[in-house]
């Protein structure tokens, strides 16, 4: 707001506002008139506001949260939230275009990528309890859809969702390694801080042979570690972005493979088709034909 703003003039003046007063008597009416004060702001960018003492409250106390740089304040109606161009334009419904970089809306997309993600990752595993009698999931739909108004809920969805990907796709037990540093937990902020390992570790599949959701206990660690450091949407988007381009990977990877007997019945069943089409005969004789058929010139053939 421009009463927020440094360059912005404020002059103080009242203004006459009629009150209706208490009515004893419909015939008897008394009007009473009230002054109040009215501030004329100056904006900026030309022109004036004239604003109310709640108004003026209100805007300095935004101010000041602004200004120290609050984690918990938000501006719900600022305007690049709302902001369309023809590069970066919201693809979605034009109503939610307002909301599209909010935790709920993030939230209800991580329910989305779940829904579908999770079948192709049920096929491909013998147990899990991610959609078992537990409730899992169906707690963590409900959660992410009506309950996900605030940053931190949203976070802890995402690595709910993450754990729940990770079983799914069978842990690290297909990860083949011969370092025996591998199978002890790594701390993710110290691979962060290093270096060297910032260069090593890699957090998206992309070799042809996948046979899990990370190439290493390490790789997850950093994963999870940036999440829990993550303090906008933009970051957690991205993180549910790379979480899922890891899932399909893993899932054309690991393609379902048809069974013999599936596929014996398949070639019996050609088998017979094509036992029962009958070769080609020519059209049928009519009475003349077959009375004449002993012909010696077999014209009519």
């Amino acid at each position: 707001m421009a009463s927020g703003s440094s360059g912005s003039n404020v002059e103080g003046e009242t203004q006459a506002v009629t009150q209706t007063g208490e009515i004893e008597t419909p015939h008897d009416q008394q009007m009473s008139i009230v002054e109040i004060p009215v501030w004329r702001v100056t904006q900026d960018n030309g022109g004036e506001v004239e604003l109310g003492a709640n108004e003026i409250l209100d805007s300095l106390c935004r101010y000041i949260q602004w200004k120290n740089q609050k984690a918990e304040y938000v501006e719900d109606d600022a305007d690049f939230l709302s902001y369309r161009n023809s590069l970066g334009r919201h693809c979605g419904r034009a109503a939610d275009a307002a909301m599209s970089s909010s935790p709920m809306s993030l939230a209800r997309l991580m329910v989305k990528r779940e829904q579908e993600l999770y079948a192709p990752l049920k096929n491909r595993t013998y147990d899990n309890n991610w959609g078992g009698k537990s409730g899992a999931r169906n707690i963590w739909i409900t959660t992410m859809r009506d309950f996900a108004p605030e940053l931190d809920t949203v976070r802890n969805g995402l690595l709910t969702l993450e754990g729940a990907f990770l079983e799914l796709t069978g842990g690290f037990a297909n990860v083949e390694t011969t370092d025996p540093s591998q199978t002890e937990t790594p701390n993710g902020k110290a691979l962060l801080e290093s270096e060297t390992a910032r260069f090593d570790i890699e957090l998206e599949n992309i070799d042809k042979q996948v046979r899990g959701l990370w190439n290493s206990r390490q790789s997850r660690e950093v994963f999870i570690e940036i999440v829990h450091s993550s303090t906008t949407t933009g970051f957690l988007s991205l993180a549910l972005d790379l979480l899922c381009r890891n899932c399909w990977a893993y899932v054309d990877a690991n393609k379902l493979s048809q069974s013999s007997r599936s596929s014996r019945s398949a070639s019996n069943n050609a088998a017979n088709i094509e036992a029962a089409v009958p070769s080609r005969q020519t059209r049928r004789m009519n009475a003349w034909q077959q009375a004449n058929m002993d012909s010696a010139d077999n014209w009519y053939y």
